[in-house]
This record gives C-alpha cells, structure tokens and sequence, in this order.
C-alpha cells in the first residue's frame, strides 16, 4: 500500500506537469501554484486541524468511523512505531495533500470552473473528491465531500493552490495524529 501510494502521488504530479505545463503550455500559476507564503500556510494548516476536530464531534454524534491510516499503509496491529508515524505524516499530511491539490482543485476545479458556476463546480469536484476516497466507510465519505467542498471553496476564493494544500494537510495530520 506505501508503495502504491507514493505511486500514484508521483504520476499525479508528473500527469500534472506534463499534461498540462508541457502539452498545453500552461503556466503553474494557471493552476494556482503561486509563490508559497507562510502566513497561507500556517494560516491554512490550523484552519485543517480546526475542520478535522469539527468533523470528530460529527463523528461523536453519529457513531465512530473506524479507519487506520498507518495501518491501511503499513499494514500491522494499529499501533505504529514512531517511524510509521512520520513516514504517515509525511505521506499523508504533506505528499497526499499536494498531489490531491494539484489534480481535484487545480486541474479539475479549474477545468470545471471554465465551464459551470461556482456552486457547480464545488458541488462537482467534491463528490468526485468522495468518489475516490470510496474505500473508506460511508460516514467517512460524507466528511470527505465536505471537507472536498471547503477545499473547493478555499481555492475558488483565492485562486491560491497552497492554501487548500495547507487546510488539506492540517486535516490529514490531525486525523493521523
């Protein structure tokens, strides 16, 4: 699963970079990768960790989702050592969220955005966020269409790739954590 997973993280990133940056002579900055400032970041990051402990009380109201990120990676009884935890994090707070970012709200946000309205295209682009989150339990898949749609949302408001990275990031690592 690591290995499919840091797969799949590298041919999104290079489908994004030859499709769009070579084939169609875009510019990063077409697709939101603007320059990286911190106060986004840090901004973005605790606005993740704030949706994630907001979607936990959701889950304390409807029953707990039980999911296993290290587990589902690196297989093993639940209880990951300290460096299944930072190779969790680093894969799932920080290279998921880049990846995922750069395909569902640069690429595909984008394409949808030059097409349909903007409660369109974030009602779209979050349930395909969902659909491909669709291993996991249902009530899980409800939250990641939402958080798909605040990510949406954050990214049509500022045009600004690094900040639905940065609020992705935070939810992932808090939900690692």
């Amino acid at each position: 699963n690591l290995v499919a997973s840091l797969i799949a993280i590298l041919l999104i990133v290079f489908a994004v970079h030859y499709v769009l940056v070579r084939r169609r002579q875009m510019r990063w900055p077409e697709i939101g990768v603007t320059v990286i400032m911190p106060k986004v970041l840090a901004v973005g990051f605790l606005g993740g960790v704030a949706i994630a402990l907001a979607l936990s009380l959701v889950e304390q109201l409807i029953g707990p989702v039980e999911i296993d990120m290290a587990a589902d990676l690196f297989g093993g009884d639940g209880r990951p050592s300290i460096l299944t935890l930072c190779a969790t994090l680093l894969l799932v707070g920080i290279a998921s969220p880049v990846a995922e970012e750069l395909y569902f709200r640069g690429v595909v946000y984008t394409w949808m955005r030059s097409r349909w309205s903007s409660a369109v295209s974030v009602a779209l682009n979050a349930a395909l966020f969902g659909l491909v989150h669709g291993f996991y339990p249902p009530a899980y898949i409800a939250m990641v269409v939402f958080l798909g749609a605040v990510l949406a949302l954050a990214y049509d408001r500022t045009r600004n790739i690094w900040l639905s990275v940065a609020l992705h990031a935070g939810h992932n690592s808090a939900v690692v954590m």
